[in-house]
């Protein structure tokens, strides 16, 4: 409408949270036709008018005699919020305590935002009362006759510095600024050949001469496969690209750029064999099925012991949902689960699957959202971030493992998937289903009261029988004063395990030097006032704490249960039994010796990890006492400030030595004393390598160990100390 403004409310992404609210803007008559709601834009905000990233959230004709600043950039591409993504941001704002923008920055794929330039370019007002330096400037813009950034312009003015009369300059009017923007991200075309005319009446218009047989090459290569990429056909023909381009000018060949997927090529794989269901899992796919046609939202937990076939299950009901013309989205906890569950779907689904995970590059998640968006892909599977997947007409959102913490966000916005998918499945009127062997408290609650449906697989798929699990009560190992880190049952087991040459996993979920802290005598388990859990033991400060609120306390020298009369060392001993690490690392040398000298027979390998926070003393004889118990590789890490004398060094290595004869030991030191007797040495200088030999050799021939030696007080060959 004449004499009316075009106003658009844009979530700005420089609001914090507490002035966060639409703010309007004007469009310039460059955009009117083109900008939509859900676009993205960058804004000028604040009082310095910063460029900042926008989401159009309305548009609205307005005559208004307000100032409103003018938008500055619409990205006019595909990725756009949708009426239904808008809807969802909204929730999430209101739900999680976020700034719009950050809910809605969370639905677009990586790398969409655009790089920012500013390019400075010579104004029209007059030099007249500028400063030297100011002129100087002025006149290396209208000399380089083109659009210059601030660093170009700095290189030809080296050494100025002009940051401050440049935008001196750009606020009186006598410079203008340009903004050029750079997507990170797009699209990978590539040009695709294909013959205009029949093979027979391209090779009659070809021509005659030298490049008569080049071009009739390009013509076969082509015709053989049908269309070929352009560089493809320059591969193969040896051909030049301005040949093959001579051919579409005279039209024997149609050039058409096409898109393309950065991800990898699926590869052929053999035709899967049709699901087949017991009993159990046909009964709880049945009974999806019916909650998937009720035409109403509904949620269900599969509640199934491992290895129940809850996965089959999975692809049954996608394949059900995908029959009915409608899309599925399934989840995974992790990232290494991703490949197992695609690796497995793309067997049934193909190229209908699409991934969306963190460990993507942000080109190769642009293409899966492009293909999701366009339809391609109709089943996405994925981490956390898949549940804001750009798919329309959901039948079934899948949760698997849906107790797993990782499903949680550590970062703005802090969303939990499960809640996300119970909005969309709202939305969409689609079927949520949350699968797992050990559902969380609140699913499991929620089932029962009936909000859920609660389907159970109580054995495993052909009746497999589940693995032996074996409850081990260390509490009398330590009322008999064995203090040991593994109970002996797991010890016999860990041996037979090692006598078979069969491998073994040890999981130790724990922070601080111990799980918990507990009587001997009683079995009493200090827990937190607040939180009513066991309170977690550290040694460094000697405290109990509490991984929840916070809350700690000294660690008691009775018993508060039964006022135990033991010394405090004893009284409340670690469950996990034995020396802790930072405990080990206190030790003397000869305590050390002792303890890996007693290590059971038949246990050749124990790995022992340390703490960042630990001294150079203490490092020390950790990476020392992971030689001593028989690690194949051994890094001693010893630096200048280690807390052992040079006498108690000799004796360590000398200990080591008669342990590690048939071993190879690495060694990182800044002292030649540690290094000089090695086969090799390598020697290196502000990340690069100065000399490569033995300490007789590097002394000879390499400045720097020369010099290292001598500040070290080595004299040149026989390496004593001049005292």
């Amino acid at each position: 409408m004449n004499g009316q403004t075009l106003v658009a409310r844009v979530a700005v992404a420089a609001a914090v949270y507490s002035i966060d609210r639409p703010y309007d803007y004007s469009v310039p008559a460059a955009w009117r036709e083109t900008i939509r709601e859900g676009h993205r834009v960058m804004v000028p905000f604040g009082a310095g008018n910063r460029k900042t990233e926008g989401i159009v959230l309305e548009l609205q004709e307005e005559e208004t005699s307000r100032q409103l600043k003018a938008i500055a950039h619409v990205f006019d591409d595909d990725v756009v919020l949708q009426p239904q993504q808008k809807a969802l941001a909204l929730w999430m704002c209101r739900r999680y305590f976020c700034t719009f923008f950050q809910a809605a920055n969370a639905l677009f794929p990586p790398g969409v935002w655009n790089r920012k330039a500013e390019t400075y370019l010579p104004g029209e007002l007059s030099d007249e009362g500028l400063s030297p330096k100011k002129l100087r400037i002025l006149a290396a813009l209208r000399q380089a006759g083109k659009p210059l950034t601030a660093g170009e312009l700095k290189k030809l003015l080296q050494p100025e510095d002009i940051k401050k009369e440049l935008a001196q300059l750009v606020k009186s009017g006598h410079v203008t600024v340009q903004q050029q923007f750079q997507q990170n991200v797009r699209e990978k075309k590539i040009t695709m050949l294909r013959l205009t005319l029949p093979l027979e009446q391209a090779l009659g218009q070809i021509g005659k001469g030298t490049l008569k047989e080049r071009r009739e090459k390009v013509l076969r290569v082509i015709h053989q496969a049908g269309q070929l990429p352009e560089k493809e056909v320059c591969y193969l023909t040896g051909m030049s690209t301005a040949l093959i381009r001579r051919l579409v000018t005279l039209g024997i060949l149609t050039a058409e750029s096409v898109q393309v997927s950065r991800m990898p090529k699926l590869l052929k794989t053999e035709t899967p064999e049709p699901i087949s269901l017991n009993e159990q899992q046909q009964a709880a796919f049945l009974r999806l099925q019916q909650l998937q046609q009720s035409g109403k939202p509904e949620a269900a937990l599969l509640y199934g012991v491992t290895g129940s076939g809850k996965t089959q299950v999975y692809i049954r009901l996608i394949q059900h949902t995908l029959d009915q013309g409608k899309n599925a989205i399934l989840l995974v906890p992790e990232i290494a689960l991703t490949p197992q569950m695609l690796k497995k779907f793309r067997l049934y689904f193909r190229d209908q699957v699409a991934v969306m995970h963190s460990g993507l590059t942000a080109t190769q998640r642009y293409d899966e959202y492009c293909r999701i968006q366009s339809g391609k892909a109709r089943v996405v599977i994925g981490t956390r971030t898949a549940v804001f997947s750009p798919l329309d007409n959901l039948g079934c959102m899948i949760i698997d493992e849906e107790q797993e913490p990782t499903y949680k966000s550590e970062s703005d916005p802090r969303y939990h998937a499960r809640e996300v998918a119970k909005y969309r499945a709202a939305q969409d009127n689609c079927l949520l289903l949350m699968g797992s062997a050990t559902p969380s408290v609140e699913s499991y609650h929620a089932a029962k009261a009936g909000k859920y449906h609660l389907l159970t697989l109580p054995q495993r798929y052909q009746n497999t029988p589940l693995p032996a699990t074996i409850l081990a009560d260390m509490r009398g190992q330590l009322r008999e004063g064995d203090p040991s880190r593994i109970s002996r049952q797991l010890l016999e087991e860990l041996q037979l395990n090692l006598s078979r040459g069969e491998q073994s996993i040890l999981f130790i979920n724990r922070r601080g030097s111990a799980r918990m802290a507990t009587c001997i005598d009683c079995g009493h388990i200090p827990t937190c006032e607040n939180c009513s859990v066991a309170l977690t033991y550290h040694s460094r400060n000697g405290r109990l704490m509490c991984h929840h609120c916070g809350f700690s306390q000294p660690m008691p020298e009775t018993c508060p249960e039964c006022g135990g009369k033991r010394l405090s060392k004893n009284v409340l001993a670690v469950t996990v039994g034995g020396k802790s690490i930072h405990d080990f690392c206190s030790l003397s040398v000869k305590e050390a010796l002792d303890f890996v000298n007693a290590k059971p027979e038949g246990l050749d390998h124990m790995i022992l990890q340390g703490g960042r926070n630990l001294s150079g003393g203490q490092r020390q004889r950790l990476t020392i006492a992971r030689a001593l118990v028989g690690s194949p590789e051994i890094l001693i890490m010893d630096d200048s400030a280690s807390a052992l004398d040079l006498a108690t060094e000799a004796k360590l290595r000398k200990a080591i030595a008669e342990k590690t004869r048939d071993m190879t030991v690495f060694i990182s030191s800044q002292r030649v004393s540690s290094i000089r007797n090695a086969d090799k040495i390598i020697i290196l200088e502000d990340g690069e390598i100065a000399g490569i030999g033995t300490h007789e050799q590097l002394y000879e021939n390499c400045e720097v160990y020369r010099e290292i030696c001598r500040s070290q007080m080595y004299e040149e060959k026989g390496g004593n100390q001049n005292g």
